[in-house]
């Protein structure tokens, strides 16, 4: 998988991917590993609190673009901060949103910040 895109889910609320429930918890990953990542698109996901229960594990993870999720508080990825240079940019509808998500990694936002991009309002691509 190289692209995940979610969008346009107006009555959903929760998790995009969460543990089959009816797994012994003993049974359940302790992560999720999707190592062909490279671009994760949020989109239009007003209920949206976090992408995934445990950790997703993204080795070649080259673009997050959150917009109009304004309720997403973590994104649980576990990216490879020492190759952090390969991230090519990180775009967010507003720099509120940014500071208020939580990582798995205790340095990843401030890692991360240099990499951050401020959508801009007349033009849902483009980089500000």
């Amino acid at each position: 998988m190289v692209e995940l895109i979610s969008g346009a889910g107006q009555r959903q609320e929760g998790s995009i991917m969460t543990p089959v429930n009816n797994t012994p918890s003993s049974f359940q990953p302790s992560s999720i590993s999707l190592p062909k990542l490279e671009r994760l698109n949020l989109n239009d996901l007003p209920q949206l609190k976090s992408i995934c229960e445990v950790p997703i594990s993204c080795d070649f993870m080259i673009i997050l673009d959150v917009d109009q999720c304004p309720e997403l508080k973590q994104i649980p990825l576990q990216l490879r901060l020492r190759d952090i240079e390969d991230f090519l940019h990180i775009r967010v509808e507003d720099e509120e949103q940014w500071k208020m998500l939580m990582w798995d990694h205790p340095d990843a936002q401030a890692i991360l910040q240099p990499y951050l991009r401020k959508r801009t309002h007349n033009s849902p691509n483009a980089i500000g």
